[in-house]
């Protein structure tokens, strides 16, 4: 996960008490799903958005092996997409595993993009990138979610008796 990420965002009815936000992630792994994150990307090549990524003791072996260059010191934002990000699931692809997303869009096969705005309680965690004025409608709803978060005190309670 890096540090452009907001949540996690869950529906009311989410029990916080039964499930680690993580688990939503790796509940998505199994003999054929080595790598999953909050969303896939089509663009280039099909991939695993990078801001946050789960995989399981095979994917990792994948990702760092010898010759894999997932993990080496990037050049630019670009050799980072292309190389890191992209790399990344071309990997696990290529080693005839699949990889995974929370989208609903995405729980079949079909990758098409249909041009409407997710939503933070379908990904869990957003990318975001700052302060108004947004880049997308998504981070819009994230900082209005995050707000209502920081607004109820029970939550801030309880975020901090966890975090003691």
């Amino acid at each position: 996960m890096n540090a452009s990420v907001r949540g996690p965002f869950f529906a009311t009815y989410f029990d916080d008490e039964l499930m680690w936000w993580f688990t939503v992630f790796t509940k998505r792994l199994n003999d054929e799903i080595k790598l999953v994150g909050s969303t896939i990307s089509c663009e280039y090549k099909l991939h695993v958005q990078s801001y946050l990524l789960a995989t399981d003791q095979v994917g990792l072996s994948i990702l760092t092996d010898d010759k894999s260059e997932v993990f080496n010191c990037k050049k630019d934002y670009d050799d980072a997409v292309f190389n890191g990000e992209i790399g990344a699931s071309q990997l696990i692809l290529h080693a005839n595993y699949q990889i995974a997303s929370l989208q609903t869009k995405y729980q079949d096969n079909d990758k098409a993009i249909d041009g409407i705005s997710h939503d933070p309680y379908e990904l869990v965690f957003v990318k975001y990138k700052g302060l108004p004025p947004f880049d997308t409608d998504l981070e819009r709803r994230a900082f209005v979610y995050q707000k209502w978060l920081d607004e109820r005190p029970q939550i801030k309670e309880k975020i901090s008796i966890t975090i003691k």
